[in-house]
């Protein structure tokens, strides 16, 4: 008789070993995924952040472009950022019917990956020739 009631208790600190064990485990892996989650949601917002930044940028090259050629109309720009990604920035560049000029800029990034991030801007310049500062 002693030796059931040994037995039982045993196997009931057994059972409750477990169940802890499997909440702990429960718990960890919850953790985790958030976290890779959490990981990728920085990846995507990071991206973004560089295509706003290429936008700028490539608005700034088709502003320095004007300002050395009028007859400048776009290009497709594909610079080195050296993170190991590749990038497109388009440009394009149009009269406006009131005598502005209108840039697009299209961008891209990173260019080869199915979560690629694309951002595209319009903007008017308004002076007949565009200086860098604008």
């Amino acid at each position: 008789m002693r030796r059931h009631r040994q037995l039982r208790r045993s196997a009931a600190v057994l059972v409750a070993a477990l169940v802890c064990l499997l909440i702990a485990l429960s718990i960890a892996t919850t953790m985790i995924v958030e976290s890779i989650a959490r990981r990728g949601q920085l990846k995507i917002e990071l991206h973004a952040r560089q295509a706003e930044l290429l936008v700028q940028a490539g608005r700034g090259r088709a502003v320095v472009r004007l300002a050395a050629s009028a007859d400048y109309d776009g290009e497709s720009w594909a610079p080195e950022l050296g993170d190991g990604l590749n990038a497109t920035v388009d440009i394009s560049v149009e009269p406006d019917d009131d005598g502005a000029i209108r840039v697009t800029v299209a961008t891209q990034y990173p260019t080869d990956s199915p979560q690629a991030v694309r951002r595209s801007r319009v903007f008017l310049l308004t002076n007949a020739n565009p200086s860098a500062e604008e």
